[in-house]
């Protein structure tokens, strides 16, 4: 059954769109359900859950929030997700639907995501000296269209709603404006308490500077520091996520180094060879070596230029006489490259 401690409702639904979409619990424990107790989320199943709450829908001005599950419509019962979703499109109005909220303390539902001033156009840390160099931002960490070590920026809530309806519709391309920053390996810098840093313009404002692996810092501001506690904690999460996905990975090198070397064969070891196996296995394997032949300085040649001038001088001569000219033109065009020697 679901967990106990839960609160059960009612809500009556008149327009032909609620403004909610429907996922199962068990899909969303890296993003809604990252803090929740695993029992409970297991205890919720693949019954309908609510993922995303569009803003100003019926769904939201009837108390139906994130992480309540659909029951029944119209008194039938509801099994799943996409069960919910073609019931509630094809029933007729007025809908009459059973809801339950699960206990905040076992199956808290949590959402990294608020609007905030930011700035991540320059390399400082700190802020700027204007306020007018900021913008104004919705932020998401994670959510239930990226990954948890993934930040999105909209221009606003609806244009985040917009986003979320064409991801799980299948587009693969969304209408609206999006920044994207990566947060493996990024760092969180606080003030010396580890508090948000503050900087006064017309009024304080506290901000946060995440500084990613690459790229500029990205500053986030708000008058008050509780604004912003979403976001830290998002960011905390994602810094947890990471280190848990590398010790992951590092352990899946392990066990693949450790399997490769269970099954590779054992070699053989010999007096001459050990590291390669037999002499003859190593002998197969070589390719024939070029016999190396020992290098023969030429013999002298005996050079004969006529009328009884002759040199022995190593195949180099002395410049012959004019009336050799013949002789001379003969050995110049000869093929052996002097280099040879």
């Amino acid at each position: 059954g679901l967990p106990a401690g839960g609160e059960y409702y009612n809500a009556r639904i008149h327009v032909p769109k609620l403004g909610v979409l429907f996922f199962k619990a068990t899909d969303m424990t890296k993003s809604l359900f990252s803090d929740a107790n695993p029992e409970a989320v297991n205890a919720i199943g693949k019954r309908a859950t609510v993922g995303h709450v569009f803003d100003g829908s019926a769904a939201e001005a009837s108390g139906i929030g994130l992480g309540h599950v659909l029951l029944k419509v119209n008194g039938v019962e509801c099994q799943s997700a996409d069960e919910a979703a073609h019931m509630i499109k094809t029933a007729p109005r007025p809908l009459h639907l059973e809801c339950y909220a699960p206990p905040k303390e076992h199956c808290q539902a949590v959402v990294f995501a608020s609007k905030h001033m930011v700035k991540y156009d320059d390399k400082g840390r700190y802020a700027p000296q204007s306020m007018w160099e900021w913008k104004p931002k919705y932020v998401v960490i994670g959510g239930v269209i990226a990954d948890p070590l993934q930040m999105n920026m909209y221009r606003s809530k609806a244009e985040y709603d917009t986003a979320v309806m064409e991801v799980q519709s299948g587009q693969t391309h969304v209408s609206v404006k999006v920044k994207q920053f990566g947060l493996h390996n990024a760092v969180l810098i606080n003030d010396q308490n580890g508090q948000p840093r503050t900087v006064e313009y017309r009024e304080k404002w506290h901000y946060l500077c995440i500084v990613p692996e690459h790229g500029n810092p990205i500053k986030i501001a708000a008058t008050k520091p509780e604004r912003l506690e979403k976001i830290r904690m998002g960011m905390l999460k994602a810094q947890e996520q990471f280190r848990l996905q590398e010790r992951a990975d590092r352990e899946e090198a392990q066990r693949y180094a450790a399997s490769m070397q269970a099954t590779a064969p054992a070699p053989s070891y010999n007096a001459s060879y050990d590291a390669y196996g037999s002499n003859d296995y190593y002998s197969q394997q070589q390719p024939p070596q070029p016999q190396q032949q020992a290098y023969q300085q030429p013999a002298p040649q005996q050079i004969s230029y006529g009328q009884g001038y002759e040199e022995n001088y190593q195949g180099y001569a002395q410049p012959p006489a004019p009336q050799q000219q013949q002789q001379q033109q003969q050995y110049s065009n000869s093929s052996t490259p002097w280099a040879s020697y």
